[in-house]
């Protein structure tokens, strides 16, 4: 029985292969340009802030790694003191932006944690929590 499904497969394997490559399909149905809406007029402004954020988020992606790249090449032995993770192997005496970064993470949140009642960032850090102005200016000083 195995023997006669042999006999047969050089014959049907094309037919079976073309079968199998037609049913398969796009997860989604590409839509021509042609057939395409304008954009509703009440749309844009959403459409334009939203292409506004991308780009200010590439942008500040590109300068963090040039950041990242200009540390590296000036402060490369003080990172490598700081570096407290893991590594299997340090293939370079320059430390990656991945090295740089794990060294800094915890200090840039350390420092956005200890900040005074007053700093601009721990304003904006108690408004989005529901304090109010109040409750941030403290009590007064004694001068």
């Amino acid at each position: 029985m195995f023997e006669s499904g042999l006999k047969n497969a050089p014959e049907r394997f094309p037919l079976l292969l073309l079968n199998h490559l037609s049913a398969a399909r796009h997860a989604r149905h590409p839509i021509p340009n042609r057939a395409l809406k304008a954009l509703a007029v009440e749309h844009q402004a959403a459409v334009a802030t939203c292409w506004h954020t991308y780009e200010v988020f590439v942008w500040c992606a590109l300068i963090t790694q040039g950041l990242l790249q200009l540390i590296a090449l000036r402060f490369g032995p003080e990172i490598w003191q700081q570096h407290q993770l893991y590594l299997r192997t340090r293939s370079r005496n320059l430390p990656s932006e991945k090295t740089i970064r794990q060294v800094f993470a915890p200090q840039v949140i350390k420092q956005l944690l200890d900040l005074s009642k007053n700093s601009l960032i721990a304003q904006i850090r108690h408004a989005f929590q529901g304090a109010t102005e109040e409750e941030l200016a403290g009590p007064p000083s004694a001068v």
